[in-house]
């Protein structure tokens, strides 16, 4: 019986501070990871140049792992006008690096993701993480990096994107979305972190003191690998 041929997959989670991306290759009997990491920016650097870092690195990705399929998160556009502007930046370059090298591109919905990977296309970013790692045996090698939640104690401050996640006084990741947790009393934002040498564990996520900057001011944050308005999990399910 005759047997399809490997896929290579290129996906991109892009991010003008932080981009993240991963690299697969999907056969009949399931996928495997060949590489993946993010591409950090430092807050201070122009717009154009932080462009041409993701367009870079994306490129050298694409140069040397050769993938068949580019795939992208469709346009989002929530409340911050100036946010989505920043992220419709980072998806153009991050696409422009897949089709100037001729490479199949889709985009899919965040709830068509979901449906594919977990089931359930309002399943919460814990339950796509925890799928994630499953189908792809991460727990096996060890994470480079981890997406916990974080709340701020102060209930004042608001978290967009962008701000520098701080783990014991050292910078640790950037938060990638974050609004106002009406149920929680304060800004609830998530972001990768990661351990610079080493891999993620809970019990370094757990252990951490969290710091996250705001405008130059450092505020105190709560750490969660679970929904923050639903710990024990009794209102999320698949």
């Amino acid at each position: 019986m005759s047997t399809s041929p490997p896929i290579i997959i290129l996906g991109v989670d892009p991010g003008t501070l932080v981009t993240g991306y991963g690299v697969i290759e999907a056969t009949g009997r399931g996928a495997r990871v060949i590489e993946y990491d993010v591409i950090k920016n430092r807050s201070e650097s122009s717009m154009p140049l932080r462009l041409k870092s993701i367009f870079a690195v994306l490129s050298d990705v694409i140069d040397r792992l050769h993938p068949d399929e580019f795939a992208i998160e469709t346009a989002f556009y929530g409340k911050n006008a100036q946010s989505a502007l920043k992220l419709g930046h980072a998806r153009g370059v991050s696409i422009l690096a897949a089709v100037s090298r001729e490479i199949p591109t889709s985009e899919y919905s965040p709830r068509e993701v979901k449906k594919a990977v977990v089931g359930n296309g309002g399943a919460s970013k814990e339950q796509v993480q925890a799928m994630v790692q499953t189908l792809l045996r991460l727990k096996e090698t060890g994470f480079r990096y981890r997406m916990p939640q974080f709340l701020l104690e102060d209930p004042e401050p608001m978290l967009y994107y962008g701000e520098i996640i701080y783990r014991d006084g050292k910078p640790v990741g950037n938060i990638m979305a974050g609004g106002y947790g009406h149920t929680l009393g304060a800004s609830v934002g998530v972001g990768p972190v990661e351990n610079e040498g080493g891999t993620v564990s809970v019990d370094y996520i757990k252990s951490g003191t969290y710091e996250i900057d705001i405008a130059g001011v450092r505020y105190p944050a709560k750490v969660s690998l679970r929904p923050m308005y639903d710990l024990k999990l009794e209102r999320v399910r698949c």
